[in-house]
């Protein structure tokens, strides 16, 4: 155990009797066994004296219980690391950024406070999965559909603040949240949009309230807790294709993206739809994990070993004369553009049993899997960038990254190219880690430091990051000497002038560790 930063053993032992006085002497974590469980096992500096080891874990169990334990931080200057559940994995986990930090875990804040089937959406706490939504929905015999993200234990608010992609028709789930409760820094309670009107109740209807929009300032930020969020839902649709689309050579890549691009433009292409390559995600030869949900039946093209082919993931929905239509169309479209093409497909209607369904139709579907990436077998780090929509640029995309793995022995390694928005790109790097090499994660480091630079100069910029690699990822983001990153300090200062919530998150550190990014 570490002790926050600038405190006495008999102060911080003053400051968790607090603690305990808030939230019960059970839920304050303080020893060895416990603190174990809120450090990343995927850090690229897991055993060795520079991942930042927690002081101490808190777990409230309601709002009230919150508010408390950020007055006693605040009294006390404690750097606190706020999750919700703690998995998100390759990322950092539970992890936080500064040595001796106390994590607020916020899993005992699990419940469903709303569940509306006639206007289709939820509103939920931190500790609420994608799981426990679905089985509830399953319970109450409503006929919605979630999607969420895969592994299916995540929490629903964690993923949607860190603007996780999906696989459905909410795939982009940022722009499904409607509505947040966000405690603040100094123990104020705030609800934004309509849930500032206190008799409101389209709270989980109407994103944006009067004056300006500030949901976005809590996402994937270190300016508030948020404890509650409304999520929308979708309405089961009568008819559902799940689809995949071949190509065999390893340059098909390109007009296969600048295919889709205009299918999705039109919202033929309605869902979160990806492509992976058909060994898996990566290139064959490379040493470690692939990426994405998994590799799908290699294709026969006749094409050079390490070049593989692609298979994208497509999901229709609606009524059956509009599904069968527009999955029509796509072939006609593939079709023309690449005549080797082939195709697949799985006709699924209501009512829907998930055990008909395999994983990639799950998923499509909403229905949450609890399989996991192929890195997590091995340990791995990621960096997940956002491009143009172009075949070109993904290309151009390929052959940087490929090289600069080359430089240090190994070959690209990506996840699923996500297609969640129909005029950008997303794509992760994964780069494997060991559990007894440090050498190993020393060369992950350099690597990935060096993918976000190249990718920085290029315009490719992390859309989400390893803590790690925060402020390496800020600094690419340079408008104006920095004014994004100055605006960000501004708020921080103002909202939280004791540094205390999550400092470091995203490159962004309070004026009192502002030395800390250097």
């Amino acid at each position: 155990m570490s002790l926050p930063p600038g405190l006495s053993q008999g102060q911080f032992d003053n400051a968790l009797s607090e603690f305990r006085t808030a939230v019960g002497n059970d839920w304050v974590f303080t020893i060895d066994e416990h603190i174990a469980m809120y450090k990343d096992y995927f850090s690229p500096l897991q055993n060795t004296e520079a991942q930042p080891i927690p002081s101490a874990a808190v777990a409230p169990d309601s709002v009230e219980e919150l508010k408390v334990v950020l007055r006693v931080a605040n009294d006390y200057q404690i750097p606190l690391w706020t999750i919700s559940t703690g998995k998100n994995y390759g990322y950092g986990g539970p992890d936080s950024r500064v040595n001796g930090s106390v994590i607020v875990d916020l899993k005992r804040m699990n419940r469903i406070l709303e569940l509306n089937e006639e206007h289709a959406y939820a509103l939920v706490e931190p500790g609420v999965s994608t799981y426990d939504l679905w089985r509830e929905i399953r319970r109450r015999g409503y006929r919605l559909w979630t999607d969420g993200p895969s592994p299916a234990y995540a929490s629903i608010i964690g993923n949607t603040l860190e603007r996780g992609a999906g696989y459905g028709l909410l795939g982009e789930r940022a722009a499904a949240q409607c509505g947040m409760e966000v405690v603040l820094a100094n123990g104020d309670v705030m609800r934004t949009g309509m849930g500032a009107n206190s008799n409101a109740e389209t709270w989980q209807q109407y994103k944006y309230g009067l004056g300006p929009y500030v949901d976005g300032m809590f996402s994937q930020s270190n300016l508030g807790i948020v404890t509650k969020m409304g999520i929308w839902l979708i309405p089961e649709p009568p008819a559902f294709r799940s689809a995949e689309v071949y190509v065999s050579g390893h340059e098909d890549i390109i007009p296969m993206i600048d295919t889709l691009r205009p299918l999705r433009l039109s919202n033929v292409i309605a869902n979160s739809a990806t492509a992976s390559t058909n060994q898996g995600g990566h290139i064959e030869g490379a040493q470690g994990p692939g990426g994405g949900a998994g590799g799908g039946p290699n294709v026969d093209g006749g094409h050079a070993p390490g070049l593989p082919g692609w298979r994208a993931r497509l999901g229709f929905y609606g009524y059956d004369r509009v599904v069968e239509a527009n999955w029509e169309q796509v072939q006609d479209e593939f079709a023309s553009a690449i005549p080797s093409a082939t195709f697949h497909s799985s006709r699924f209607a209501a009512p829907y049993n998930p055990d008909e369904m395999l994983t990639e139709s799950k998923l499509a579907a909403g229905i949450p899997s609890f399989q996991e990436a192929p890195i997590w077998n091995h340990g791995g780090t990621f960096v997940s960038m956002v491009m143009p929509f172009t075949g070109a640029d993904y290309w151009d995309f390929l052959q940087t990254y490929d090289g600069l793995y080359q430089e240090y022995g190994m070959r690209y390694m990506g996840g699923p190219l996500h297609f969640h928005a129909p005029r950008s790109l997303m794509t992760l790097a994964g780069v494997p880690l060991s559990s007894t090499d440090n050498a190993v994660n020393e060369r992950a480091m350099a690597l990935c430091e060096n993918l976000i630079r190249v990718s920085g100069e290029k315009g490719w910029s992390e859309y989400r990051t390893p803590l790690v690699f925060m402020d390496n990822a800020m600094e690419s983001f340079d408008f104006n000497d920095h004014a994004l990153r100055r605006f960000h300090e501004t708020l921080k200062d103002t909202l939280d002038p004791n540094g205390i919530l999550s400092p470091g998150k995203n490159g962004v550190w309070p004026q009192r560790l502002r030395e800390e990014r250097a």
